[in-house]
């Protein structure tokens, strides 16, 4: 899992996984007190190689929103 968080208390989660029909999904889990509330996103992926480049998109994201790595290790 790798975990972002702001100073205003948000907070993005990511993780991979394969399901029971072998699709391969990036889940987050995003929201904080800002926000509100939590929201969890499954996004199928073709395989495991697209599944990885979106979360590597993702990380990019974080940074240029100015969210602090906490929690680096993905397990694929």
């Amino acid at each position: 899992m790798l975990r972002w968080e702001r100073e205003d208390g948000r907070f993005y989660e990511v993780t991979v996984c394969k399901d029971l029909l072998d699709t391969w999904n990036v889940i987050k889990l995003f929201g904080g007190e800002k926000k509100g509330k939590s929201q969890l996103v499954f996004i199928p992926c073709d395989d495991k190689e697209a599944a990885l480049d979106l979360v590597a998109h993702i990380a990019k994201r974080r940074k240029a929103h100015k969210y602090k790595l906490i929690e680096d290790e993905l397990h694929v």
